[in-house]
């Protein structure tokens, strides 16, 4: 048998049997998972969320060129 042969057959068997392995373990929850509803991202009701400006002085970086980085 060729290296070829040697290496590729091991290789092949082994990711072929993590893919079975993998449809065994998780094929019931991915069918129940297509199952579920699915839920909407908002409501009608519902703003969508805003991000809110902070004008704390003391959350600025200093844009002084003199300023030691270890302060």
């Amino acid at each position: 048998m060729s290296s070829f042969g040697r290496n590729f057959i091991p290789i092949s068997l082994a990711v072929a049997f993590g893919m079975l392995n993998g449809y065994y373990v998780f094929g019931s929850t991915f069918k129940e998972h297509q199952k579920a509803p699915q839920l909407p991202t908002t409501r009608d009701n519902q703003q969508t969320d805003s991000v809110t400006e902070v004008n704390d002085s003391t959350q600025h970086k200093s844009s002084s060129p003199d300023t030691k980085p270890d302060r």
